[in-house]
């Protein structure tokens, strides 16, 4: 999925116990972690709420979930969409490699979206609550990671606090969108020079205001190639994030659009991916174009 720029795409533990493990108290949160002789430091706590990260001596060979401190609020079921901020340390480098406290940010995304020890993991947690993973490397990214700072078959352990979880969207609104199908997107001759935004089908519910996450079908088509490099409608599921999180076109573009609406973006090169694209399928310094179904607002 080439718009969002979240380290999310990391992601995507609970300490190695055992009955003589002590109880620690972590700065910044008033949450225990048991730990064992052997576990290692990864990351330390700051004045901001980012908690200590353990890491085991051993790797993972199933999936342990520690709650570290009780939520009180929503619990998670499946198919929810959560907001979260975390922490990610691998168990063989005993080193951090994402964290979103770092970045000042919270994650917002779909627990299908996501790694299976998270989606797995995260379910029954609780609003205001915070949960150890430790994810062995086959519910992680198993011989593939997709980070360097992640070894192959590498057992990952997350620090997650979970913020908040967002409603359903509408069905009406889902049903209606569907219904009016996979778009066909219309391409300029030539390049944007600026953002240019075109409401296509006029939305009658909430409005999108700054920093707002929202649920959306999309098409993504480059000017210059003329051949479409993502869509959410061919994966057969909407996706949601934060506006804060994706490419400064989206996150302009996207500010005002109503619930139930559909809105195209021509999006100038400066305002997408620049010089550096993450894709071969976006040429540099292209301008793109998205044609934008708004089903939900968090």
């Amino acid at each position: 999925m080439h718009i969002r720029l979240l380290n999310i795409s990391l992601v995507l533990g609970a300490l190695a116990l055992s009955a003589c493990g002590s109880s620690t108290t972590s700065p910044g949160n008033s949450g225990t972690t048991t730990t064992t002789a052997g576990d290692r430091a990864c990351a330390e706590p700051d004045a901001a709420g980012k908690p200590k990260v353990m890491v085991p001596s051993e790797p993972a060979t199933e999936l342990k979930i520690i709650d570290n401190k009780a939520g009180t609020g929503q619990a998670i079921v499946a198919h929810d969409t959560v907001t979260v901020q975390y922490v990610g340390c691998g168990q063989i480098t005993a080193k951090q490699f994402d964290a979103s406290w770092d970045s000042g940010q919270a994650a917002t995304f779909s627990i299908d979206q996501v790694i299976k020890g998270w989606t797995q993991g995260l379910v029954g947690m609780k609003i205001g609550g915070q949960r150890t993973l430790v994810i062995p490397g086959e519910l992680a990214y198993g011989a593939s990671p997709t980070s360097p700072d992640i070894k192959p078959d590498e057992t990952l352990v997350f620090v997650i606090d979970l913020v908040a979880i967002k409603q359903a969207a509408d069905p009406a609104v889902l049903e209606a969108i569907n219904k009016r199908g996979k778009p066909t997107v219309k391409v300029p001759d030539t390049a944007a020079t600026e953002l240019k935004i075109t409401d296509d089908v006029a939305g009658t519910g909430a409005e999108v205001k700054a920093h707002d996450s929202v649920t959306v079908h999309y098409v993504g088509v480059g000017q210059v190639s003329k051949k479409q490099f993502d869509a959410s409608w061919d994966r057969g599921k909407t996706i949601d994030f934060s506006i804060d999180g994706v490419i400064k076109g989206w996150t302009q573009g996207l500010l005002g659009m109503k619930v139930g609406g559909r809105r195209t973006l021509v999006i100038p090169g400066s305002l997408a991916y620049g010089a550096n694209p993450p894709s071969t399928d976006i040429q540099a310094n292209e301008t793109l174009v998205f044609v934008i179904d708004l089903v939900a607002i968090a």
